[in-house]
């Protein structure tokens, strides 16, 4: 669908010669509007926290966020790809949409690309999907919803891998990202991984506007 046609299906129209500009990524605190709600056509889960003390070699970095790896060897001339958790929102075989909540299409898509990992924190996920910020990109109607979890203890990318892989999960490695090796990741489309390029998914750059201010992100007494 051309942009004037996917802005006449929305009640937007352009005079003779005018050129439509890309609607811009947003983000939302709160309740998604219902319009967006209603439309979406995937979800996603950004998990990110603040750096524990004891890595924090650089004071200037606050933040780091958690990205999945997809194995994509099994399609001819795709290359494994580092990227948030989530996917399209489900059709039936008639391909009328199954999934009535974008909440149930990211909850659903992080615990089957990360092995169920996350299944002890549903009910802060779920709040925090309520309540918390949400980045809506109209290119493509996708939503990301922006998950803190801090712990120390937690070892995610390690728990990941001791993880039996009981439902065919796609991703074969997390790893924690700065949100400096985020952004240079952005303007070269790969993280630079011992020694070998490893591209990153086109649609997690808008939403690393979100964490670059870490005014949205951290309380006043963690900056």
């Amino acid at each position: 669908m051309s942009q004037f046609a996917r802005a006449a299906s929305r009640g937007i129209h352009f005079a003779k010669g005018q050129i439509p500009q890309r609607p811009k990524a947003h983000v939302i605190n709160g309740k998604l509007p219902d319009d967006l709600a209603s439309r979406y056509k995937a979800a996603f889960i950004l998990i990110y926290q603040q750096i524990p003390r004891l890595l924090q070699f650089d004071q200037k970095e606050k933040i780091r966020v958690l990205l999945g790896r997809e194995d994509r060897s099994h399609k001819k001339g795709s290359k494994a790809d580092w990227n948030s958790f989530g996917g399209k929102r489900e059709k039936d075989a008639n391909g009328k949409y199954i999934e009535t909540d974008c909440k149930i299409t990211a909850l659903r898509e992080l615990h089957e690309e990360t092995r169920g990992i996350f299944q002890r924190y549903d009910g802060d996920i779920v709040r925090q999907m309520n309540e918390g910020k949400k980045v809506y990109n109209p290119n493509g109607d996708y939503v990301t919803f922006l998950i803190r979890l801090d712990s120390e203890e937690e070892d995610f990318p390690t728990e990941f891998l001791a993880t039996p892989n009981h439902i065919e999960c796609k991703q074969d490695m997390l790893r924690w990202f700065t949100l400096s090796e985020v952004r240079d990741a952005r303007a070269t489309r790969s993280f630079k991984i011992e020694g070998e390029d490893q591209p990153i998914a086109p649609v997690l750059g808008c939403v690393s506007y979100f964490l670059n201010d870490t005014n949205l992100s951290l309380s006043n007494e963690e900056k």
